[in-house]
């Protein structure tokens, strides 16, 4: 067995290998192991071939590499180690190998690096492995600069931070700062300015939105802390964030917001076509049926997050997956939980926006169903949902074209069809949190503006009393609707409104209070409205 020079022995189950298992055979220069069941204690017998150029362990789940696995041997110029499920290689592990070229670690989710773990390999000119840690220039060897380090590009990170490039950190800071400041301007103008009771469900609805949203935020301000505090030294804290519980509690953060919002856009859009599909039977969610919505939203929301921080399924690591603690299913790449993910980021969201879909395509079939149905009664009431849904459609576009792209390439990954990973940092960073930042300015700006303009409206209305206006007592009218009759009731009576007075102010202002209660009623038409106003005017006089 002397001249013995080629030795394979992959797929034999072999589960044990004596220490003397090569002292007859020395001359051994290629050697495959692969796909057994040996342990790191085998390859204490593999040392003694110190003629040994090619070795091949792959597919040996139970082997580790520990410091000095591979001492005596120093002809070796192949190492295969693909497919072993390793986690952690130690520092001092490859010393020795003073004539290794080749390495191949495939198949590794090596998280842990240690400082120094190639360096020892002065000779190395191609390296190969799943992790682009591996061809970082602090981790690589001299020799290899100017050879081969095959490992696939990390499209967020780098090897010093977790945002790999200043725009991504501008962008994330910016969107962070949007969606903060907006969601809380919201909430504060919700539950602080605009405190008029409501008998609708729909403010409760948008509060609870904007509560979701700015979770969203707050999960952008933790992962660009991060980045700050990692910075330039990520490479070798990176399983320390990953596993970090700021990590899990930034990806538990996003889960929650994203779920929420889609939960919350449903639910406004179903009350939004009952009260447009049936307009004459009132159909609207009350803040007590809405309050009770949104409590079931937040506990979907918080159960779907917190399943896979479950002890039983620990292991998963689910948050730990990215620098950026979200890991969406939307590429090949496959990590513990896949399946679950799959369920809630892509199976669950996109069956949500296709009902959100199909409610919007009703509700404009209802609107231009009962546009010929309505009395002048109800036009009022109606006209303020149609714009409410209005403000609604163009809430629910945006959430539509930020998670239907990411289920569409959830369900091509899926099939296997091939996915770009530049479109995993596309996702991350530019779709997911793009509509948390928007909805606030959405749908609450407009009414924000609007409710400047009647205080800019009031302010003009003082000061013209002040300045003197008078304006005459006028007998305001109430229509009758199915006849379209006006008849004249007393409205404003009494002794005229003398010029420059502050009851004279108040009078006049009472006056038009009226006739807008009357318009928003419909108890009076806006032609009519403005006949009564042309006609004050006319009567009105300047006091010098």
């Amino acid at each position: 067995m002397v001249n013995l020079y080629h030795l394979n022995l992959s797929d034999n189950a072999l589960r044990n290998l004596a220490p003397d298992a090569f002292e007859k055979t020395p001359g051994i220069r290629h050697l495959s192991l692969a796909r057994n069941e040996l342990t790191e204690m085998d390859l204490q017998s593999i040392t003694s071939l110190k003629n040994l150029e090619i070795l091949d362990v792959s597919g040996n789940y139970q082997v580790r590499i520990r410091s000095f696995s591979f001492t005596g041997l120093a002809r070796l110029r192949s190492l295969q180690l693909d497919d072993m499920g390793l986690t952690v290689v130690e520092t001092g592990a490859f010393d020795g190998l003073l004539e290794l070229r080749t390495l191949t670690m495939r198949g590794n989710s090596i998280s842990v690096f240690q400082q120094g773990m190639l360096l020892a390999l002065s000779q190395l000119t191609s390296l190969s492995g799943d992790n682009y840690k591996l061809c970082c220039p602090i981790m690589k060897p001299k020799s290899l600069s100017t050879g081969t380090c095959q490992a696939p590009k990390d499209e967020i990170s780098s090897c010093e931070d977790i945002l790999r490039t200043p725009f991504f950190r501008v962008f994330l800071w910016l969107t962070a700062s949007l969606t903060i400041l907006g969601n809380s301007c919201v909430l504060v103008y919700r539950l602080c300015v605009e405190r008029k009771p409501s008998t609708l469900g729909y403010n409760t609805f948008v509060i609870n939105l904007c509560a979701s949203d700015l979770l969203m935020g707050i999960y952008l301000a933790i992962i660009g802390a991060a980045d700050q505090v990692y910075k330039g030294r990520y490479l070798w804290e990176a399983d320390s964030w990953q596993s970090s519980s700021y990590c899990s509690l930034a990806g538990f953060l996003c889960t929650v917001s994203s779920e929420v919002s889609a939960l919350t856009i449903c639910m406004v859009t179903l009350d939004r076509y009952l009260a447009l599909a049936f307009p004459m039977a009132n159909v609207h969610l009350t803040p007590k049926k809405a309050r009770c919505l949104v409590l079931v939203t937040w506990v979907v929301g918080v159960l779907f997050a917190g399943v896979p921080l479950l002890p039983p399924l620990s292991h998963w690591r689910f948050y730990a997956q990215t620098a950026v603690c979200v890991p969406l299913p939307i590429t090949r790449a496959d990590f513990p939980g896949r399946d679950y993910a799959f369920s809630v980021f892509i199976l669950v969201n996109l069956a949500l926006f296709v009902a959100i879909a199909v409610g919007q395509v009703f509700i404009y079939r209802s609107v231009k169903a009962n546009s010929f149905k309505m009395t002048v009664a109800v036009t009022s009431r109606r006209n303020q949902d149609a714009t409410i849904a209005k403000k609604l459609a163009l809430v629910v576009i945006t959430d539509f074209f930020c998670w239907f792209p990411i289920g569409v390439m959830g369900l091509l990954s899926k099939v296997g069809v091939p996915i770009p990973g530049e479109v995993n940092v596309v996702a991350t960073i530019f779709i997911l949190p793009l509509n948390s930042a928007l909805n606030p300015y959405l749908y609450t700006l407009p009414a924000i503006r609007k409710k400047l303009e009647q205080w800019k409206a009031r302010s003009h209305q003082n000061k013209a009393g002040s300045a003197g206006f008078r304006l005459r007592p006028i007998d305001l009218p109430h229509r009758n609707v199915k006849s379209g009759s006006t008849p004249f009731k007393p409205g404003c009576s009494g002794s005229s409104m003398s010029a420059g007075g502050a009851a004279d102010v108040i009078k006049a202002r009472a006056c038009l209070d009226k006739l807008r209660a009357w318009l928003e009623k419909g108890r009076i038409s806006r032609e009519r409205v403005t006949e009564i106003l042309s006609h004050s005017q006319t009567n009105t006089s300047v006091t010098p």
